[in-house]
């Protein structure tokens, strides 16, 4: 019984100084450091960026007319076709020329007759003036007298009116030269600005009277640019707003353009204004009827900014979040997209500027993770 009692009490000993042991060792190691999850971040950036409102539409031709022809003729030639790209006074057809031409050489002649017959009327009258000046005089010293004044002062008379008379025949001369070279102009017909030719009408060898349509002339630069606007949106635009439009044609094409006026009436079906825009168009490549999306700026605001490949989102859920590091800790954040800027987001939550965020290496985190972040300047 002792023996069995001994032998206990050492066992219990035993236990005693192992656990005694164990507990003094464990005070003297040191505890082991947590895992770090290795990240690469980007602080937060303030900025300021601009505000504009998109809307869709059509380009159509800053101007658009039929040329037609101004009188009454055979049509002899036409210089263009469709596709022509003009300038602004070039000769796009002719008119049978021929007898407008003729009247006018006449007409010229007759004028220069005319001036000639005004040339003697003239030299007469200033003889026949200067005659009655002298029979005046003489008349007056009773030297001559009254029926010598009364002559001369006849002559004088028929010399002025021969005078008048050659004047006006000058005046309707010079008048008819004038609409005959009219005439001779409206036989040469062209364009009235620059743009290219969109349709031909007639070919050579028609007969044409006033105002019968020959081309369609359709000004591409500018190039006009109408988009419908919802009416809450169109308040925020004012004419000279600077625009950016894509005119989608194969590969698109940018154009860069101003407001040129807000339409002041609303559709009624739709609750849309339309919105005009002027855009140079220097390649040519953007035509009417293609369509068109404008990005409209309206003013600058305050924004926060982060690398867009430090956002995630769950798929399905609309939820965007990122990760910050708060000392050497992950924290998630809920935050809402309100700008695609290149590689960068602007975005609203609760987020100051200059937090870091995580732009690698999140996949892996969540809230309360130990991270080793490394800073970079370049995205991923």
């Amino acid at each position: 019984m002792r023996k069995a009692v001994a032998l206990l009490t050492a066992i219990v000993i035993a236990g005693v100084l192992v656990f005694v042991a164990r507990r003094c060792a464990s005070r003297e190691a040191p505890a082991a450091a947590p895992h770090r999850v290795a990240v690469s971040v980007m602080a937060a950036m303030a900025s300021n960026i601009e505000l504009y409102v998109e809307a869709t539409g059509n380009a159509v031709a800053f101007q658009e007319v039929d040329v037609s022809a101004q009188i009454a003729e055979k049509l002899m030639a036409v210089l263009v076709d469709e596709g022509t790209v003009v300038t602004a006074g070039q000769v796009l057809a002719e008119l049978d020329v021929r007898e407008a031409q003729a009247a006018l050489d006449a007409a010229s002649r007759t004028v220069d007759s005319v001036e000639s017959s005004l040339g003697e009327a003239g030299a007469s009258l200033t003889n026949a003036l200067r005659t009655f000046d002298r029979v005046k005089n003489l008349k007056q010293e009773r030297v001559i007298g009254q029926q010598q004044y009364d002559e001369s002062e006849t002559a004088m008379k028929v010399a002025q009116s021969r005078a008048a008379l050659a004047a006006a025949l000058l005046n309707q001369a010079r008048a008819k030269e004038r609409e005959l070279a009219v005439r001779v102009d409206r036989c040469t017909i062209r364009a009235s600005f620059a743009g290219i030719i969109a349709a031909r009408h007639l070919d050579p060898g028609s007969y044409v009277a006033p105002g019968t349509p020959l081309l369609r002339l359709t000004q591409v630069n500018p190039l006009s640019v109408k988009v419908q606007m919802p009416e809450g949106q169109a308040t925020d635009v004012k004419a000279g707003c600077p625009a950016r439009v894509l005119v989608h044609a194969n590969h698109g094409v940018m154009l860069t353009g101003t407001v040129l006026r807000v339409y002041p009436v609303v559709d009624e079906r739709w609750r849309t204004q339309t919105v005009e825009l002027e855009c140079p168009n220097e390649s040519g490549e953007a035509r009417p009827g293609m369509f068109a999306k404008a990005e409209i700026v309206i003013g600058r605001s305050g924004a926060l900014l982060v690398p867009d490949v430090a956002v995630m989102r769950l798929p399905g859920s609309g939820i965007t979040h990122l990760y910050t590091v708060q000392t050497g800790i992950a924290v998630r954040v809920d935050v809402t997209v309100t700008r695609k800027l290149g590689g960068f987001v602007a975005v609203r939550g609760p987020l100051p500027p200059g937090q870091d965020v995580v732009v690698k290496g999140q996949q892996r985190l969540q809230t309360g993770m130990a991270v080793e972040p490394l800073r970079t300047d370049m995205l991923p």
